[in-house]
């Protein structure tokens, strides 16, 4: 398994070939494993996805980061 960096840009290419690029926010206490859709801002846990999806390459920097993100749950992220 790919270990992933907390609060980090990934490129994920979907079954039909689109390309997303999704923040990796990490596991929850019940260890599911949340990301959030960039250009929607959804955030989202991986059993909650209905599609194929992978991990194509880690993104240096996007326009839209949130690095500022602030969650309130304490879910993950520092």
């Amino acid at each position: 398994m790919i270990a992933f960096d907390i609060n980090t840009i990934y490129s994920v290419e979907l079954c039909s070939g689109e390309l997303r690029q999704w923040k990796y926010l990490g596991q929850d206490s019940r260890r599911l494993v949340w990301w959030m859709d960039l250009e929607t801002r959804q955030e989202f846990n991986e059993s909650s996805l209905m599609y194929a999806w992978c991990v194509k390459e880690r993104v240096a920097s996007h326009p839209n980061s949130l690095d500022n993100h602030v969650d309130l749950t304490g879910r993950y992220g520092k």
